[in-house]
């Protein structure tokens, strides 16, 4: 009895000690299984549940506060992460397209911003523009036929700005979205050719009719006249 009384004086023994020690039992100046042992010791467990309850609840959203701050830290370190991946992304484009530009710009001997197929072709025997290509990842026979690609005239003369974004776009492998995208315009463009021809073979499928009709009409026509 002497050591309940010793432990509610200590720990209970007014308004402001009770708060003192519920402060110090989730600030980790007390252990909270002392205070908690007093109402066991004298039998009084819907105090001891309401002090544990107390407990549990102020650790938890202690807990909660925690874990927003790191959730929000991470988020924010995560968008930074984002920003600096895509600006580095840019910054390798732009650094290939100047590199780019500055590689063929030189094959343009007459200054015109155009690039022909001699002057290209000759260019290509340069050790350095085949060195550029294979750090792109591309080749010779590669570039040549992207030239021919992209001279869609045929006058055998390209942009250089032309070329270098042709160049970006072959950069590296092609990835499937890209193919993907392909196929798509493949069988778009197949769908209006067959469409189109349906109509053309509408279109004559009439016409012949229309023709043999107005023949067959003329040739009744011009048949002898009956006799008097």
């Amino acid at each position: 009895m002497a050591m309940i009384l010793e432990g509610v004086k200590r720990y209970y023994s007014s308004l402001w000690s009770t708060l003192y020690v519920l402060f110090q039992s989730v600030s980790g100046g007390l252990d909270w299984g002392e205070p908690a042992a007093v109402f066991i010791t004298m039998n009084n467990y819907s105090a001891a549940i309401g002090y544990l309850f107390f407990i549990a609840l102020v650790a938890m959203a202690v807990l909660n506060v925690v874990t927003a701050v790191f959730v929000e830290y991470a988020m924010k370190m995560a968008a930074e992460d984002r920003d600096l991946v895509i600006q580095d992304y840019l910054d390798k484009q732009s650094k290939y397209a100047k590199a780019a530009r500055a590689v063929f710009t030189e094959a343009d001997a007459d200054g015109s911003g155009t690039i022909t197929f001699e002057e290209f072709t000759t260019h290509l025997q340069d050790v350095r523009v085949q060195a550029f290509l294979q750090s792109m990842e591309l080749d010779g026979m590669e570039a040549v036929r992207l030239f021919r690609l992209l001279d869609a005239d045929g006058n055998g003369a390209i942009e250089v700005e032309e070329f270098v974004s042709g160049c970006s776009c072959l950069k590296g492998m092609a990835k499937t979205m890209d193919l993907a995208m392909l196929l798509r315009e493949q069988r778009k463009a197949s769908r209006r050719f067959i469409s189109f021809m349906s109509d053309v073979d509408l279109k004559l499928t009439q016409i012949l009719s229309h023709t043999h009709h107005a023949h067959h009409h003329g040739h009744r026509s011009s048949g002898p006249s009956p006799k008097a």
